[in-house]
């Protein structure tokens, strides 16, 4: 299991900030985009989330793991059965297809879209969040309209990385899924 307060160098007891503040200087260290290791950014910014919502920590501490969401079997579920549903309306050939494989295909095809997705949010976000340090640096007022706005467009941004990570949480789970029933063809009909 991960700890996340050993990712992200923070005490147990660590503040919102000292945790804010690690893991912004975690993603300048371990961004993809700047040659960093992208496992390592991915559990510094599964950490940060955890650690940086109050009740997702409560719970982390709590279960000592974060509590997944209780729906994403039922998502998986769902993608599964419309994957299915495809092959028996492509004619009735479902025997005659590696059904693991062609739903594999389609999973890698989307996991390359959430990873294009993903970059390009967080470069996005770099950017949205240099323009708000400007903004602070330059000792205007801190709660203008474009603050606010750029706060908000940061955390629609982080909304949308959520979804994306979400979907390849989804993804995994299906192959999971597809892994524990022998659909593959084993003789030629």
């Amino acid at each position: 299991m991960k700890n996340f307060y050993e990712i992200l160098e923070v005490p147990e007891d660590a503040t919102q900030d000292q945790i804010r503040d690690a893991y912004k200087a975690k993603v300048k260290e371990y961004h993809p985009d700047h040659g960093g290791d992208s496992d390592k950014f991915i559990n510094i910014v599964e950490a940060y989330e955890t650690l940086g919502d109050e009740k997702k920590r409560k719970d982390y501490d709590q279960a000592g793991k974060v509590k997944k969401d209780k729906n994403i079997n039922n998502v998986a579920n769902r993608v599964i059965q419309t994957y299915f549903k495809k092959f028996l309306e492509a004619g009735g050939k479902f025997w005659k297809i590696n059904v693991i494989k062609e739903i594999r295909k389609l999973l890698a095809i989307d996991e390359q879209r959430n990873i294009k997705e993903q970059q390009k949010i967080n470069k996005k976000i770099r950017f949205l969040e240099d323009i708000k340090a400007r903004i602070e640096r330059s000792g205007k007022n801190s709660s203008s309209p474009i603050e606010e706005l750029l706060t908000a467009e940061i955390e629609e941004c982080h909304k949308r990385l959520r979804q994306t990570r979400f979907q390849t949480l989804v993804n995994e789970i299906i192959i999971q899924i597809l892994n524990d029933y022998n659909l593959r063809r084993d003789v030629d009909a």
